[in-house]
């Protein structure tokens, strides 16, 4: 029986990628205008979505009434059970295209009232909240609360900790990666390969919130439209490499990675939008990234499609040296569901199977040795 029980611990066991839910990723098809922001056509588009498996859309910006038929596009992805984000801005635009004077509260909860009446949004994200001041936006959180919206997400990119006073009861904190924030330069195909994937301001942000505001969830990703633009112009497998390593450090850190499928909007005079997965060749890569860390059951099950791309193993080294105790402690209870297998710590160098069956046996010997001196 002792035997048995070595054998038992000795045999190789099975590991499993963790999964954290939901799946968010970024489908932007509205413009404010109500016209069609993407190159993809609206068929393709809800077909692509539904297939990535993806639980939460960011599809618009502050449109109540899409112009026909693509209110008809986002009643289809409802229809498919997928839960639409909408975006609204408290600023007025500037001539230059820069963040203009803020909204009333009035004016402001007008616009998101109509959102909400329009029946086509679950969620409802604050642009720009970092730059609220008047109103505050804990003023807007409770507003938009007032009013019935259950899921409220706040655009926090440009946070910095004692600086930044965020909104608290949100269901979503949302910030850019700093990886590649504020870069308009081009980079070396390879040259982002084993480079840390998360910033110290990343993980200070991550740790904040879940302190701050513990009952809502971290989200990073990319931010529009510079770090998107960036982004696209990276060699494949840079790209690639990033997508992994976002994915990959969802539950070791506590934060939701969300997807960029269909980043942004068409830029005026006949311009690309900033990034669209299927033309970059990495749609696929994504959706199987999806299935692998954001969905409780194989790949195979979870994606309609086959990869043109295989998914490299988890990447230790993308991530910037932290304690993984003190990051564990941070990770939050609700608003995620983390599914993995439990692994008991083990002494540095030395797999837990081994020291356990060391102490067994060495159990053994001494019972052994204890009959032989009687």
């Amino acid at each position: 029986m002792l035997l048995g029980l070595i054998m038992l611990i000795l045999a190789p066991s099975q590991t499993h990628a963790q999964t954290i839910s939901p799946a968010l990723v970024q489908g932007f098809m509205i413009q404010a205008t109500g016209d069609w922001a993407s190159t993809e056509t609206p068929t393709a588009m809800v077909q692509y979505l539904i297939n990535s498996h993806a639980n939460y859309v960011f599809v618009a910006a502050n449109q109540a009434n899409p112009n026909p038929p693509y209110d008809q596009t986002l009643r289809q992805l409802i229809n498919a059970g997928l839960k639409l984000q909408v975006r609204i801005n408290p600023f007025m635009t500037s001539q230059g295209g820069g963040l203009g004077s803020q909204k009333s509260l009035t004016e402001l909860l007008s616009e998101s009232q109509a959102l909400l009446n329009s029946g086509l949004y679950y969620s409802i994200v604050i642009d720009n909240a970092v730059d609220c001041s008047n109103p505050t936006l804990q003023q807007i959180v409770n507003g938009l609360k007032a009013q019935g919206w259950k899921d409220i997400s706040e655009n926090d990119t440009g946070w910095q900790k004692a600086l930044s006073p965020l909104g608290v009861g949100v269901t979503w904190h949302q910030k850019a990666f700093g990886v590649l924030a504020g870069s308009t330069g081009s980079y070396t195909p390879g040259s982002l390969v084993g480079k840390p994937a998360l910033t110290s301001n990343d993980l200070d942000f991550i740790n904040h919130i879940h302190s701050y505001d513990p009952g809502s969830t971290v989200v990073l990703r990319l931010e529009l439209d510079n770090e998107a633009q960036t982004f696209g112009a990276l060699a494949l497998q840079d790209q690639e490499y990033l997508l992994s390593a976002w994915a990959s450090n969802q539950t070791r850190y506590g934060y939701l990675f969300n997807y960029p499928l269909f980043t942004a909007y068409t830029i005026p005079n006949g311009g690309k939008p900033y990034y669209d997965s299927v033309e970059a060749g990495t749609y696929n890569f994504q959706v199987q990234l999806i299935a692998q860390y954001n969905i409780a059951q194989p790949a195979s099950e979870a994606t309609s499609t086959s990869a043109t791309s295989s998914i490299s193993s988890a990447v230790e080294a993308s991530s910037v040296t932290a304690s993984p105790t003190s990051m564990a402690s941070s990770i939050p209870s609700s608003a995620t569901t983390v599914s993995s297998v439990v692994t008991s710590p083990a002494i540095p160098g030395f797999p837990w199977e081994a020291i356990l069956a060391g102490i067994i046996l060495g159990m053994t010997a001494l019972a052994v040795a204890r009959r032989r001196r009687k």
